[in-house]
């Protein structure tokens, strides 16, 4: 902003950097006043009364604002040294729930660093909101921005999470796995566009029943999701929600009691146990089988009393001299013609 802007210029620049943060024309008013009383009396610092929003979450009743959510923005600005001309710095975001929790965030009006008021109410209500941004070199990129809601930074702001467009999930492809019913082209790019800001979006979808059933979705960049919701019994329940990795560890020791693991190995070696008895039963068994089919293949043993007596009666047979034929008598008769 340049000194040589007059005071009347200064204020209607001021009055379009709200306009453009989400304040619309209502803080015009309080902002020509504050101004006026600040340049009167030397005041360098301006903090507007807070403006006031409502919006509308999945369990909200129509006309009953208690059932809304509750934005209180109010915008603080510092006077340039040595001249009357004011900055609009940022504006403090305070969102009360309907159970009467509150949480806050100091938003910067830095372009391409601000969020505004619409989206700062979905990001203080655990929304993710894309857009356009700014890094640390002053560099564009699009991408999604969310606060991490149980972490604070030492200025009291909670921290925030970015996630560039090349590495998140397709929008395009997650809404085509919800079966959405869309009137035409344009109701559908409306439903993504309202996605990216970080609402929570009432859709129809076709059940596998073949019915029409109410659904709540809403961007999860974190998880790469579109979250689902459906009202029941009074409950905004999320039907898709993962499991994280606390409640997994927490089953798995469910399932594991004490002394099961104990139990196992018992269990093991008993059935290790049984099966080598009864392996070395039937080793026994096949031994003493084999033992009794060699005692019925094998020649009996000969008795040693009838084999030595065989043999001496033998040897006597061999020993015997042999008896000579008795001579023919014929020989002396013819001698005696």
């Amino acid at each position: 902003m340049s000194k040589e802007f007059t005071v009347e210029e200064n204020l209607e620049y001021l009055k379009k950097q709200m306009k453009y943060a989400g304040f619309g024309d209502r803080m015009n008013e309080k902002l020509e006043t504050a101004i006026a009383e600040a340049l009167l009396t030397g005041k360098k610092e301006i903090t507007l009364d807070p403006d006031v929003t409502y919006h509308k979450t999945p369990l909200s009743l129509r006309d009953e604002q208690d059932t809304y959510n509750k934005l209180e923005a109010s915008p603080n600005l510092t006077q340039r040294e040595g001249s009357g001309l004011f900055n609009f710095n940022n504006y403090k975001a305070v969102l009360t729930k309907p159970d009467g929790s509150s949480v806050q965030q100091f938003v910067s009006t830095e372009y391409g660093k601000s969020y505004t008021v619409k989206e700062i109410a979905n990001a203080l209500d655990n929304g993710a909101v894309f857009k356009t941004w700014k890094n640390i070199k002053n560099e564009p990129y699009n991408g999604w921005k969310w606060l991490n809601m149980d972490q604070l930074k030492e200025n009291g702001n909670h921290k925030e999470h970015i996630k560039h467009e090349s590495y998140s999930f397709n929008m395009d492809k997650e809404m085509d796995k919800q079966k959405i019913r869309y009137f035409n082209d344009e109701h559908r790019n409306d439903i993504k566009e309202s996605l990216q800001r970080g609402n929570f979006v009432e859709i129809y979808i076709d059940n596998d029943e073949g019915k029409v059933e109410q659904r709540f979705l809403r961007a999860n960049p974190a998880e790469g999701q579109l979250d689902s919701y459906a009202i029941k019994d009074g409950e905004l329940i999320q039907l898709n929600k993962k499991q994280d990795e606390g409640q997994k560890q927490s089953e798995t020791k469910e399932t594991t009691k004490p002394g099961a693991k104990e139990k196992e190995q018992e269990h093991v070696v008993a059935e290790k146990t049984t099966g080598a008895s009864q392996q070395a039963g039937q080793e026994q068994k096949q031994d003493k089988g084999a033992a009794a089919t060699q005692h019925q293949n094998k020649a009996p043993e000969p008795d040693k009393k009838k084999v030595a007596q065989q043999n001496r009666e033998g040897t006597n047979r061999r020993n015997r001299p042999r008896e000579r034929a008795p001579e023919s008598n014929s020989r002396g008769k013819g001698k005696g013609k």
